[in-house]
């Protein structure tokens, strides 16, 4: 039997870029300073994302497109 960690789905940042319409860079940048998301971390250092990590960046890129400044919107919870 697998572990949970073993079951998760985890995408790469370029993936998550392409599912969400959101810039690799911008990505990086929302992560480094407003810590919209924290995504884990493989063996090579890559970034590895969450279905809800690119639930969450979809719904922040769709209130940006919007005219919401992520700045201001980062810290909101979805829940």
């Amino acid at each position: 039997m697998k572990s949970p960690s073993e079951e998760e789905q985890f995408f790469e940042i370029s993936a998550v870029s392409r599912l969400t319409g959101v810039s690799t860079p911008n990505i990086r940048v929302w992560e480094k300073r407003h810590g919209v998301v924290e995504p884990k971390r493989s063996e090579t250092k890559r970034r590895l994302y969450t279905p809800d990590d690119i639930q969450r960046l979809t719904l922040l890129k769709a209130l940006v497109d919007r005219g919401h400044g992520i700045g201001t919107i980062a810290g909101l919870t979805t829940s």
